[in-house]
Order: C-alpha cells, then structure tokens, then sequence
C-alpha cells in the first residue's frame, strides 16, 4: 500500500517537474514615440501645476484637510484626464493608461495632503487656544 502511494506521488509529481516554466511576460522597451512622451510629460507638468496653485489657494482653509485634499483634486481632474488623450492616440491599451493615471493621482493625493497638514499643523501651534 505505502508502495504503490509513492509510485503514483511520483507520477503525478514527476511529469510536472519537467514541464518548462516560460515567463509570461517579457518586459519590452517603450514603444511610444517621442513626440507622445512629450505629450503625456507637458499634459503632466500642467495638471501638476494645477495641483500646486490650488494647494496655495487653499492652503489657509480651516476645513478639513482631507476635505481640502479632495476639492483641490477634484478641480484638477480634467487636467490629469488629457493625460489620456496621447495614449489612446497611440493606442496604448485602457488598464495601462487607467493605472498610469491612477498612480499620478494618487502620488498628486500624497503630495496634497503633506503640505495641507502641513499648514494645518503650523496654523494650530500660532494659534491661541
């Protein structure tokens, strides 16, 4: 009995240790052309810009700061959305694109709430109580 369990263990085990494991993607340089990189990068440098004169409007808001956070990044949005319009143009596929995006809107979302709490912080200790 323990016999003939090792001999079908081995069967199933051994024919899977030779199979050959391909990676199922390799990575591959960017396609993109220059002139859609430049794009993407001035489409970026005004949504940043957007973001950092918004963070000094509101800066002195007494609100929330994860309120402030969210209507500075709300008013920016459309701004971060032309992001796309070079991508889709060389038609780099949508959940590439979608996670570009997210990922600059997330790093945007950080670098809004530091400074706002930030100011909150440095407005709290001036202050009375």
């Amino acid at each position: 009995m323990r016999r003939s369990t090792c001999l079908l263990l081995a069967g199933i085990v051994l024919p899977a240790c030779q199979t050959e494991v391909k990676p199922s993607q390799d990575w591959q340089p960017s396609t993109l052309s220059q002139a859609t990189q430049d794009k993407v990068h001035e489409a970026l440098r005004i949504y940043q810009q957007c973001v950092n004169d918004q963070t000094r409007l509101h800066l002195n808001d007494k609100e929330d700061s994860r309120k402030v956070a969210e209507s500075i990044l709300a008013y920016c949005e459309g701004k971060l959305s032309a992001v796309k319009a070079p991508f889709d143009a060389e038609k780099v596929p949508d959940s590439i694109s979608n996670r570009y995006l997210r990922s600059k809107r997330s790093l945007a979302a950080q670098q809004v709430m530091r400074v706002v709490m930030a100011g909150q912080a440095l407005r709290s200790t001036s202050e009375p109580p």
